[in-house]
This record gives structure tokens, sequence and C-alpha cells, in this order.
């Protein structure tokens, strides 16, 4: 979960999230900027649009790279190799 207080911390954790800024093409930036376009509009949406935002961002986010592996799957699954050779 990202706990963000600004847009620009949501975008940072964003790229972060999806690999950092080298790993991303500009187009995925660009989806990460729509992204927290949607959230701040989503703050601030009335109940009847906010289905429509989240199918929005659920769109968008389907169109990133999956998230790499977290660091302690990647060991976790190193040591489970090791052991089975």
């Amino acid at each position: 979960m990202i706990a963000a207080q600004s847009a620009l911390e949501l975008q940072d954790a964003l790229v972060a999230k999806y690999g950092g800024a080298d790993a991303l093409s500009v187009v995925h930036v660009e989806l990460i900027v729509a992204l927290v376009k949607l959230f701040a509009e989503l703050r601030r949406a009335q109940a009847p649009d906010i289905p429509r935002l989240i199918d929005a961002i659920a769109h968008v986010e389907q169109m990133l790279p999956a998230p790499p592996a977290s660091r302690l799957a990647t060991i976790k699954d190193y040591a489970a190799a090791r052991a089975a050779s």
C-alpha cells in the first residue's frame, strides 16, 4: 500500500513500485502521471462518479508493466534453488 501525502509523493512511489524511472518508458511514466491525476480526481469525486474513476484507474494500471518481485521473494527463490541443487 502506498501512503502518499502529495501528488509528487504518489508519483514517486508509483514510479518506484513499477521498477524505477530507469526501467520505465516515457509512455509508462505518462500512464503514472495519468494515475496520479485520477487519484486526485477520486479524492474530490461525488459518490456517483467513484465507480467510473475506479474503473479508469484499473484500466490504466493494466497498461503498466508488472511490478518487479520483492527483494524478499527473490532471496527466498534463490535460497530454494540453492537448497534444491
